[in-house]
This record gives structure tokens, C-alpha cells and sequence, in this order.
């Protein structure tokens, strides 16, 4: 048999760097069937690439929708639950405002019920008490006694034309040396008193300040002339008696003022009831006392003596001036006495009600004229002016006071003494 030889160290050592060579390269082959493998598999996914981006896209786009549905949903759904709510708060709040208008609605029907129950009382309460300031002549409405004065505004206008001079004298001096009363009435213009209707403007202006301011002011105006029981066995003359029963008038009228400054309504109502007791409903059957009709009758003669004395003095006094010498002289003394007793009538009718008469003449109304000033109404002298321009005489001064105005306080009812109707305009003149 052959034996080995060994291998020097130099052959051993390349063998050895052989057999290294060898393992590595098996490992380099086996790391290139890995590398192709791969390299196989990785152009398979680049194939697949645009495919896959695509259907990435795809899913991408259907999420988005499915997001943006399922947001939309949610949007709608918590709009329409807003929406429903919403609705279920008008419908309550249509409800509430429904009620509320409802109980608004009863109010109103309870107030105006309570006011016409108070307003039916009160109308029954004036109505009685006007049948009680009325006792013979029933209950006069504002209307009518407005339009029982016109009567005697247009009475008196007749009666002065007919007795008035045609034209003023040459006057100098101040109004007062005319006479102290003229100044009530007018504002004196050297323009005016050249006017031609002046004279019968004047002595009509004078005549209602007298009527007015005599009569209808004076709830007591007739007292100086009703003569007391006995009353000859306390004064020597009539004069005498005149005086004290001026004294007596007076002191009525300030004992009234100074009630009515504290108490109008008390002070009223006994004005009122005085003037009844004076002047009493007498029913005519056997039981009645004979004082009552002696009492009727001494207040009677009183205010038809009264009526006398006040025109007798108007007559002698400031109109005196103005008067012509009339035609028939007794005619005319009768037709101004009827004017005289028909204010005394109607002024007597008015203080028997617990409502009380104001006037108003030139100091107490405005200086100006002003068309709607309800206090004032132009003389029928102005009214073809006014017709073509109802403010033609706005702003121009007073010059004549023909009527006063008339005013009435409180309600016959005894209440309501710090309001006023007015019962008739004054009537003036601008000249």
C-alpha cells in the first residue's frame, strides 16, 4: 500500500484557503438564488403597483364619501331634532301668547264691565239727583240749557240793535271816565271806536256782562231782596232792610268760599240743598204746611225783584250811554224785563244742581284770538273771513268780549269739581 506523504505547510494552507474559497462561493450561489427569488417576487409587485395605487384610491374616495354621508346623516338628523324642537317652542310659545291674550282679553272685559257698573251708578245717582235740583222742570240735558242760552244771546242781540245809538259820541280820555264798567268788555282802539257796529256790539257786550256777572255768577244774587218773616218789626225802610240783607248775601257767599276752598264737595251740596229748601216741591194735598208755600212764594218774588233791580240799574248805569230814546218806551222796558227774568230763571235752574258755574270774561280768557281755542268763537261779524280763511284773525287781539264763556264744574252727582265742560264759548270781537 501506498502511504501519504504529508503535506508540506505551504500546500496545507492553500488547501485550506481552497476549501474557504469553496464554502463562500456555495454561500454566494445560495445568497444569488435568494437575490433572484426576490428579485422575482419584487417584479411581480411592481406590476401590481398601479393596480394597488389605484384601488387605494378607490377605497380612499369611498371612505371620503362614506365619511362625508355619515356626517351629512349626523348633520341632518341633529337638524331635524333642532328643527322639531324649535317647532315644539313656537307651538308652546303660540300657546302661551294665546293665553296670555286671553287673560289680557278678561281684563279688559272686567275693567270695562266695572267701569259700566260704575258709569250705570253714576248715571242713576245724577239722575236722581238732577230730579232733585230740578223739581218742576225735569232733567235739562247739557244740550238743551246750551241751547236755552243761545235764545238769550240772540234775544238780547235784538233787543240792542233796536235801542242803541247809531254811533259813539266824540269820546276822550281814558275808558274808565266813559264808565268803570265798559273796561270789562273791551279793549278800547281809537281803529274801533269809529266802527259802525260798534255802539250795538257794545251795549250787547254790557248787557251779557251784567246778566253774567249779577245773576249767574251769584249762586245767593236774589237774597237782598227776599224779604224774612216779620222783617218790619227789625228795619224802619226797605232801603234798610236792602242793606241787611246785603250783608247777609255777603256773608252767605264767603261762609260758601270758604267752605268750598277745603271741602267743594260738601260745600256744594249745601249750596245746592239751600237753594232747594228755598224754593220747595210743594205737592198740594192737605197735609202739606202752609209755611212751605209762603216760602215758595217769598223766594219767587225775590228773584223777579231781583231780575228788576239789576236791569233797572244796567239801564241807568253803563248802558245809559248807548241808549236811544225808544219809540215806545214801555215795549221796550217790557222786552228786556223778559230777557232779565229768563236769565234769572235759567241761572236759579242751574245753581239748583250740585255743579257749579264759572265766568269768564275779557281779564280771565286769552288776550289773542286762536280759531282752535275751544274757549272762544268768533262774532258772526268774522265768519265770511273765516270761511275763506280759518285762520285769518289767529294771533290778532280781543278788542270785544260780546258773551263770556260759560263754564260748568263737576257733575250733579257731586264729583268731579276739578274738571269743566264748557257750556257756551265766549263769543268775541277783533274788530
Amino acid at each position: 500500500m501506498f502511504k501519504t506523504r504529508p503535506l508540506d505547510p505551504q500546500a496545507a494552507h492553500i488547501e485550506a484557503k481552497l476549501s474557504e474559497l469553496t464554502r463562500q462561493n456555495r454561500a454566494k450561489d445560495q445568497e444569488i438564488a435568494k437575490l433572484r427569488k426576490s428579485l422575482k417576487s419584487n417584479h411581480f409587485d411592481a406590476e401590481r403597483l398601479p393596480n394597488l395605487r389605484k384601488e387605494f384610491g378607490t377605497k380612499v374616495e369611498e371612505l371620503k364619501e362614506l365619511i362625508g354621508f355619515t356626517a351629512q346623516t349626523a348633520f341632518s338628523i341633529e337638524n331635524r331634532t333642532l328643527v322639531e324642537e324649535n317647532q315644539e317652542l313656537d307651538e308652546d310659545k303660540r300657546k302661551l301668547q294665546n293665553l296670555l291674550q286671553d287673560l289680557e282679553n278678561e281684563l279688559v272685559n272686567a275693567k270695562k264691565d266695572r267701569l259700566n257698573a260704575n258709569e250705570s251708578l253714576r248715571q242713576l245717582r245724577e239722575s236722581v239727583f238732577r230730579g232733585q235740583d230740578q223739581p218742576e222742570r225735569g232733567t235739562d240735558t247739557h244740550e238743551s240749557i246750551a241751547d236755552e242760552l243761545d235764545i238769550l244771546f240772540k234775544d238780547a242781540r235784538a233787543w240792542c240793535k233796536s235801542h242803541c245809538i247809531r254811533e259813539l259820541p266824540d269820546l276822550s280820555g281814558t275808558i274808565e271816565e266813559w264808565h268803570p264798567e265798559w273796561k270789562s268788555v273791551i279793549r278800547p282802539d281809537p281803529i274801533i271806536l269809529k266802527h259802525e257796529r260798534l255802539p250795538s256790539l257794545l251795549l250787547h257786550a254790557l248787557l251779557m256782562d251784567r246778566i253774567y256777572r249779577q245773576i249767574f255768577a251769584k249762586p245767593f244774587f236774589f237774597l237782598p231782596w227776599r224779604r224774612f218773616k216779620d222783617e218790619g218789626q227789625i228795619v224802619d225802610s226797605e232801603d234798610q232792610g236792602i242793606a241787611k240783607r246785603y250783608q247777609f248775601e255777603t256773608f252767605l257767599e264767603e261762609i260758601l268760599e270758604e267752605i268750598l276752598q277745603g271741602n267743594p264737595e260738601g260745600g256744594h251740596a249745601w249750596r245746592s240743598q239751600l237753594l232747594r229748601l228755598l224754593d220747595p216741591r210743594l205737592r198740594g194735598d192737605k197735609n202739606e204746611r202752609p209755611q212751605l208755600s209762603a216760602t215758595k212764594d217769598r223766594s219767587t218774588k225775590a228773584y223777579e225783584e231781583a231780575a228788576t233791580h239789576i236791569m233797572e240799574d244796567f239801564v241807568m248805569g253803563s248802558a245809559a250811554p248807548l241808549l236811544c230814546k225808544p219809540s215806545n218806551e214801555t215795549q221796550a222796558v217790557a222786552e228786556l224785563e223778559h230777557i232779565f227774568q229768563f236769565a234769572v230763571r235759567m241761572a236759579h235752574k242751574l245753581w239748583l244742581r250740585r255743579s257749579s258755574l264759572e265766568i269768564r270774561t275779557l281779564d280771565e280768557l286769552p288776550q289773542n284770538f286762536k280759531f282752535d281755542e275751544a274757549l272762544l268763537r268768533p262774532h258772526s261779524l268774522h265768519i265770511k273771513a273765516l270761511t275763506d280763511d280759518a285762520v285769518a284773525f289767529d294771533g290778532h287781539i280781543i278788542q270785544l268780549v260780546v258773551h263770556p264763556a260759560i263754564l260748568v264744574r263737576g257733575k250733579s252727582d257731586g264729583s268731579e269739581y276739578d274738571k269743566f265742560r264748557i257750556l257756551k264759548a265766549a263769543v268775541v270781537w277783533m274788530g
